[in-house]
């Protein structure tokens, strides 16, 4: 039989006999760069969703496809401003638009940040530099050398 009270005594268990292996917990640096990364992503994604909002709003009132190659440019957001809205879906794609400029400029402030590896700290590496020594195995964080795993935080269950 499987039950938390059992799954909790066992691991109780094999803990106090030293069975269960030590876990790895990211530094603070790499953790930064995690959110940092997340971030950009969800910032990445938004602009899509927005997008989607509008052109559901012009598909629900019949309007044809933007003739331009993007909806969102100069020329596409001018033919979008001479469709015949309602004023409420009117209102309502300008504040998808001047959404879509505020998510542009958070989106070129995160890539200015990812680039350097400020993610708002001064003095750091940057995030490709990071990955570059991660990948070729010369990652020594907090100063240690690359054998040390005394020096690496970790945690036991």
């Amino acid at each position: 039989m499987k039950t938390d009270k059992v799954d909790a005594g066992t691991l109780a268990s094999l803990h106090a006999a030293g069975f269960l292996p030590e876990i790895w917990t990211p530094y603070p640096a790499t953790e930064r760069m995690h959110r940092l990364v997340a971030r950009r992503c969800q910032v990445v994604r938004h602009p899509t969703r927005i997008k989607n909002e509008v052109h559901s709003i012009l598909h629900s009132h019949l309007i044809p496809k933007c003739p331009h190659a993007d909806l969102f440019n100069g020329r596409g957001r001018d033919w979008l401003s001479r469709q015949p809205l309602p004023d409420d879906e009117r209102a309502a794609i300008d504040r998808h638009v001047r959404e879509l400029d505020r998510l542009g400029e958070d989106l070129q402030e995160l890539r200015s940040r990812h680039r350097t590896g400020h993610a708002g700290q001064r003095g750091g590496a940057s995030v490709a530099d990071h990955h570059r020594r991660q990948r070729d195995g010369r990652h020594r964080p907090h100063g240690g050398s690359a054998t040390s795993a005394a020096s690496r935080p970790h945690r036991s269950w």
